[in-house]
């Protein structure tokens, strides 16, 4: 999961609420959250992490002009008027008005500092299933100390995941809020609060474990191919031994490969008896001892079956190496085949935004 963005695509189109004629009231309200929301995004917890607005003011000597954060959702949400803006900026803790009044910047200084939100920081779970608003989360932790900012968390897919980080000016005021029993929502929801520090610890906990686990299952799915490998390598140590093949003319077409088999058996021991072609086949041997013994007794014209005086040769060179490659190779591969299809091989956000979730509560 990932924490929702703090600022918002520039653009969706402006929709913001009119201003003139409306109550003194109303406008008062409007004027606090837009400040509320200056003050949010050039304070140093955003300004660390917006590259957006960094490069944007890098490239104005500091300055982000009004009309591209008026391109901002949040803004928009609030009001297109650069007027109405503007009259917002003398409230700001951290921002500054340029004097033509069309673009505004930090009050202090950027100076690139070790990151401490972690240690201000807490990380909330157990939120309705109805996805609050940032005032509302802020609502109940703002009893704790000031908050920065409130930022909602959202699953890969974007759905709502009932969890929150609130980051606070002080770790004192966090720390408050960790120590805090029997916070609820509502009223109704029981929320579970730790630190954003011990949250990241159990993430990297987390992820080492995952990792670990990738790594084991690599390891085993490597020595598991390595095995197969010897296993193959001495199976073709056996099968390739010199010597040890009799290629047979004679046998009669309807002799049964198994008497065949039995036949040669005398001699020694035989792996099996090949004969695609009925007229002309291999007899494999287990020893070349055997093969040679059954070829000796052919040569003699001393082997028969059903009357036929068998001629044969023990094949040697080339034809050895052909019949090994023609025949036994392919069988080894589909072994192989067979081992990986049964399962024997291992297997193996938010959007960025402008001014949208991670806008901070007061």
């Amino acid at each position: 999961m990932e924490e929702e963005s703090r600022t918002e695509d520039k653009k969706r189109p402006a929709d913001g609420p009119p201003t003139d004629g409306e109550p003194p009231q109303k406008r008062q309200k409007l004027s606090t959250e837009i400040t509320k929301q200056f003050d949010f995004w050039f304070h140093d917890s955003n300004w660390r992490t917006d590259k957006f607005l960094r490069e944007t003011a890098e490239k104005n000597d500091g300055w982000v002009p009004l009309t591209v954060l008026a391109t901002f959702k949040r803004m928009q949400s609030l009001t297109t008027d650069l007027t109405v803006m503007a009259s917002a900026i003398p409230d700001c803790q951290h921002v500054l008005l340029s004097e033509d009044g069309q673009k505004v910047k930090r009050k202090n200084l950027w100076v690139e500092q070790e990151d401490t939100s972690p240690q201000r920081s807490i990380f909330v779970q157990g939120l309705p299933a109805q996805e609050p608003t940032i005032e509302q989360v802020a609502a109940v932790f703002s009893c704790f100390g000031t908050i920065v900012a409130v930022r909602l968390k959202h699953d890969k897919t974007k759905g709502w995941s009932r969890e929150c980080f609130v980051e606070y000016e002080t770790q004192e005021m966090a720390d408050k809020a960790v120590a805090a029993k029997g916070v609820k929502f509502d009223d109704q929801h029981q929320l579970a609060v730790i630190s954003k520090s011990a949250w990241l610890e159990d993430l990297e906990k987390k992820k080492a474990d995952s990792a670990l686990k990738k790594q084991q299952k690599k390891e085993a799915a490597d020595l598991e191919k390595q095995q197969f490998k010897e296993r193959k390598l001495k199976a073709s140590g056996d099968l390739y031994q010199a010597g040890v093949l009799l290629e047979v003319k004679g046998v009669p077409a309807d002799y049964p490969r198994d008497d065949t088999k039995a036949f040669f058996s005398k001699f020694g021991r035989v792996r099996y008896a090949d004969f695609k072609n009925p007229e002309l086949g291999v007899v494999r041997f287990f020893e070349p001892e055997s093969a040679k013994a059954a070829f000796d007794k052919i040569a003699a014209q001393e082997c028969q079956i059903k009357d036929v005086t068998l001629v044969g040769r023990i094949l040697e060179g080339e034809e050895e190496t052909n019949y090994w490659k023609n025949n036994v190779e392919p069988s080894l591969n589909r072994e192989d085949t067979r081992d990986h299809k049964s399962g024997k091989r291992g297997r193996g956000r938010g959007g960025r935004g402008r001014g949208g979730r991670g806008r901070g509560g007061r």
